[in-house]
């Protein structure tokens, strides 16, 4: 419809009809054409420019690789698939656009330069229904990466984990200065709670209050075979300034046996062993299960729960203390970081 309100502009006065509607023609096509391609070209920009991950942080980054990731696994068409057909689709776009309004400009009389508009038209309508398909899993991408929510990439954090069910969000809530948020990431299947702790000093350095995150649970399965929420939950420990907050459920009730939740506790705490750490048995005021064994339990674990508040001050103590660690350790990071960008710059 926009196209069909087009108007040749910056031009000479048609001298006649024939010219008049020559000119209508090509600038209609036109508009078409750079209607139809010109949006096509925003997404490609989108995802390639994602994919390349130019100024992205490299959690951003994983985030983007994850969402696509889902998105394939999803039933969608692999991605360069898509993008290849897309690109296709534009380039038909443009020069279909050409064509025709060249067709317009040379016709011989109004009427010819009217029937090349109507048949331009009616190429362009075949063109943008043959690559549907392809536009429309392009265009759910990009909806889904532009959804993704935003994280405080550096300011001190402190991240929950665990198996699945084992109480991280309850804690996260009665740890939290606030009412936490829910982040809903697209790969997905329940959304990620997000609070926020008041930290004096750390607010002091940083301006911003440290968040507190649960995050999506982690099974007992080889790194190669974990799922794209178990990645985020990595990713966040990673890539972000974190401290980390290990929760066991000793009830039976989570679905994962407590020896299991050992062994995925110490195959963590192996990889980042240098992470500000606290472990905590969840769930203090409920009885153990079958396969609770307290010699499975982490030295120096503290019982915590989030119904009785038992060891909740404790714990909330203890968060203070990491993030004041990782505040330290980050302060140090940037403060390198600037050292070596003036030095390049003398350089």
């Amino acid at each position: 419809k926009r196209a069909l309100k087009a108007k040749p502009e910056g031009q000479a006065p048609a001298r006649n009809p024939k010219e008049r509607a020559a000119k209508q023609g090509a600038v209609r096509l036109q508009a078409l054409s750079a209607g139809m391609s010109r949006p096509l070209k925003d997404m490609l920009d989108v995802v390639e420019r994602l994919q390349a991950g130019r100024r992205l942080h490299p959690f951003e980054q994983r985030l983007c690789e994850l969402t696509i990731t889902a998105y394939e696994k999803g039933g969608a068409p692999p991605l360069p698939r898509v993008l290849g057909e897309v690109k296709e689709l534009r380039k038909e776009c443009i020069e279909c656009g050409k064509r025709w309004a060249a067709e317009c400009k040379s016709a011989p009389s109004a009427r010819a330069a009217d029937e090349a508009q109507k048949l331009g038209f009616e190429d362009m309508a075949l063109l943008a229904d043959e690559g549907r398909d392809a536009v429309g899993h392009l265009v759910e991408l990009v909806k889904n990466l532009r959804q993704v929510p935003v994280v405080q990439l550096l300011v001190p954090s402190v991240v929950l984990v665990g198996a699945p069910n084992v109480g991280k969000s309850s804690i996260v809530k009665r740890i939290s200065s606030g009412e936490p948020e829910v982040n809903n990431y697209p790969f997905t299947t329940r959304g990620v709670t997000v609070g926020h702790v008041h930290n004096p000093d750390v607010f002091a350095v940083f301006g911003k209050d440290c968040q507190v995150m649960d995050t999506p649970g982690m099974l007992e399965r080889a790194d190669d075979e974990r799922n794209e929420m178990e990645e985020l939950t990595v990713a966040s420990m990673l890539y972000l300034p974190t401290a980390v907050i290990f929760v066991m459920d000793p009830t039976g009730m989570s679905g994962t046996p407590f020896p299991a939740q050992r062994r995925i506790r110490d195959a963590l705490r192996e990889r980042f062993p240098r992470r500000p750490w606290v472990d905590v048995v969840s769930k203090a005021d409920a009885e153990r299960g079958a396969d609770y064994d307290a010699e499975l339990e982490p030295a120096g674990a503290l019982h915590v729960s989030a119904e009785d508040s038992t060891n909740m001050d404790t714990l909330t103590g203890r968060v203070h203390e990491m993030l004041g660690e990782v505040a330290t350790v980050l302060q140090q990071r940037v403060a390198k970081v600037q050292e070596e960008g003036a030095a390049g710059g003398e350089a």
